[in-house]
């Protein structure tokens, strides 16, 4: 099987490639509301909205500490093309807006017949003293969610030899990429019928890319020790154990994975051309993100690789897994 005839291919939004910035305006048709009557429209963090076809998608506003707007919108927009680079799965998102609110609207990946089960749910079915309600757990490990993923098929988009288990490595990976530290135990999750269980495509990646850096210190980022320094400083505070970096957790889990499957992601990352991901980081306006932004963020990029490849191990060529 050729990696790339079954890598990741991100669904087109409304008919857009992933890099495009292209809004879509809530108070508008088609759209409309998936709220009880009595709960007025657009009051809310999230809501559920429904497009032309009825099917519904997830609006999350960007969050406004002292008015001004922070970045997750553009960062879950970019991590969502980037991901399709190195082919990772993950939920169709695309910018968004609801009155003066910026935003991100996310497609539900669930159909008719189908549950989701998240990461919390089934380290809780496993390990009956595992407390899924406390987001900190001290049972939240990698290995664990090798236990309860190795014998669930793979996201759709991935090579059907992996396990469970070897694509959510890559969904750390990614990680790893964009310097996400909140892949939590309700960050990832499977989908289920009366007969299956797959891994859900990756979501919920706006906590990455910097987006929490004020403009007027990017100034201060912009040689790669500096951001090299800046990004070494990130962890992931959820798992149990001292906190790790995100390099460090793609490791231990390409550590319990076949090796051609450490192979096929590492070549994906090694394979990314910097010319798509400077197209991705054009997508969306200045107003949005800015030339500093974008450079700190294409450093950041070109930094984690490295720092990935060297940490893990370089890819020798193999992109098959089979």
């Amino acid at each position: 099987m050729s990696a790339h005839s079954e890598h990741a291919r991100q669904p087109r939004c409304f008919g857009l490639p992933p890099c495009t910035w292209s809004p879509q305006d809530l108070d508008h048709e088609p759209w409309t509301g998936d709220e009880p009557a009595d709960e007025p429209m657009g009051t809310k963090e999230k809501e559920w909205v429904r497009d032309a076809d009825a099917h519904p998608w997830l609006f999350k506003r960007a969050r406004s500490p002292e008015g001004a707007v922070r970045g997750e919108d553009w960062a879950e927009c970019l991590v969502h093309a980037l991901a399709g680079l190195i082919g990772v799965p993950s939920a169709c998102v695309c910018p968004a807006r609801r009155g003066d609110a910026r935003g991100i609207l996310s497609r539900s990946f669930l159909t008719e017949g189908k549950q989701l089960e998240h990461g919390n749910e089934l380290l809780a079915a496993e390990d009956p003293t595992y407390d899924k309600e406390n987001a900190r757990n001290p049972g939240y490990t990698v290995t664990a969610v090798h236990g309860v993923l190795s014998d669930v098929s793979p996201s759709i988009g991935t090579p059907s030899s992996m396990t469970g288990f070897e694509a959510w490595a890559g969904y750390l990976m990614l990680d790893a990429w964009v310097s996400g530290c909140d892949r939590h135990h309700e960050n990832w999750a499977v989908i289920r019928t009366p007969s299956t269980s797959r891994l859900a495509p990756s979501f919920h990646h706006g906590n990455a890319l910097g987006f929490q850096e004020p403009e007027h210190r990017l100034s201060t980022l912009v040689s790669p020790d500096s951001v090299g320094k800046w990004a070494r400083r990130g962890v992931n505070r959820y798992f149990g154990g001292e906190p790790k970096s995100p390099v460090a957790l793609a490791a231990e889990a390409f550590g319990l994975c076949n090796p051609r499957a450490k192979e096929y992601w590492l070549c994906r990352l090694r394979d990314a051309s910097e010319d798509h991901v400077k197209e991705i980081l054009q997508a969306p306006p200045d107003e949005i993100l800015s030339e500093p932004r974008r450079s700190f963020i294409e450093e950041l990029l070109r930094t984690n690789r490295r720092r990935i490849l060297d940490a893990i191990g370089p890819c020798t060529g193999r992109t098959d897994p089979d």
